[in-house]
């Protein structure tokens, strides 16, 4: 038998006919016939879950969508799939700049760009698109502006709080960090560890979080190529717990840009009272 009778023979056994409600296939060992009724699809909910908690990339769409309904006056002609895929690379965008995202995060950013952020693109008479959401100068915007944990202590119970015994090797003198950073930054970073240094630049220096942030990176990336980068570990460490009120607070994420190798313990607590000259202005 030929290769072409092979092909015809194999096709004579199989055919399919239309039927009222679905697809009738003829066999030629059995007949077997699928109704549309029984092929079930994926159920979409239509609503936003009102626990933010509980939130999935629909209901920040359908979120979004809302929010843009109300800051430009008319409704977005977007492709829903292609829209969840956009709200996910949003999330990886802050992730990047906060170090974390959760669905609170997300919301809270999704609120900022549209109360605040989109005012520039609106002035420029420039229409929406999700790329606006992942523009650099949004995200730090949204960081320098956003506090988390006033946030989460207005949607979540505040658990009590943990008395902390005072470790006289753990306190910090004002002056000793002016000093410092007046005669030598290397001993002002390594002495003190980047949370507080960065910290104290925001509040007392009136850095911006970004330049703060990218002033004592710079420090640190040298002190990395002088083999001292682990005296900066030891020092960000030793401070540890810190006040979760500080503006600055992703050691981890800070480190791994330098070395992804570098590794930090480090962790927060409500407060301490250590560190509440740095809650003050300049």
């Amino acid at each position: 038998m030929t290769g072409e009778e092979l092909i015809r023979d194999a096709l004579s056994g199989n055919s399919k006919s239309k039927c009222k409600d679905g697809v009738k296939f003829i066999s030629s060992d059995k007949t077997k016939y699928i109704d549309f009724k029984d092929i079930k699809s994926r159920k979409i909910r239509k609503e936003i879950c009102e626990d933010i908690t509980k939130w999935v990339t629909s209901d920040f769409v359908r979120y979004a969508k809302s929010s843009h309904l109300k800051t430009y006056q008319t409704q977005w002609n977007l492709n829903f799939s292609g829209c969840c895929q956009e709200i996910l690379k949003v999330k990886d965008a802050v992730v990047d700049i906060v170090g974390f995202c959760d669905n609170v995060v997300l919301k809270d950013y999704i609120d900022f760009f549209f109360d605040v952020a989109s005012n520039y693109y609106i002035k420029k008479s420039k229409p929406f698109y999700f790329s606006q959401m992942r523009k650099p100068w949004v995200l730090e915007s949204f960081l320098e502006s956003y506090d988390y944990v006033s946030r989460i202590m207005g949607t979540a119970k505040v658990k009590p709080k943990k008395k902390v015994e005072k470790d006289p090797d753990k306190e910090i003198n004002e002056r000793d960090i002016d000093n410092l950073y007046v005669l030598n930054w290397d001993r002002f970073v390594i002495t003190f560890g980047v949370i507080v240094c960065i910290n104290w630049l925001i509040t007392k220096k009136d850095f911006s979080y970004t330049k703060a942030r990218e002033f004592v990176l710079d420090i640190c990336c040298d002190l990395y190529k002088k083999d001292k980068i682990k005296l900066v570990i030891e020092s960000t460490t030793k401070y540890s717990p810190y006040p979760l009120w500080l503006k600055f607070q992703f050691a981890r994420k800070f480190f791994n840009e330098i070395d992804n190798k570098l590794k930090i313990d480090i962790m927060f607590i409500e407060s301490d009272g250590r560190l509440d000259f740095l809650r003050g202005s300049k």
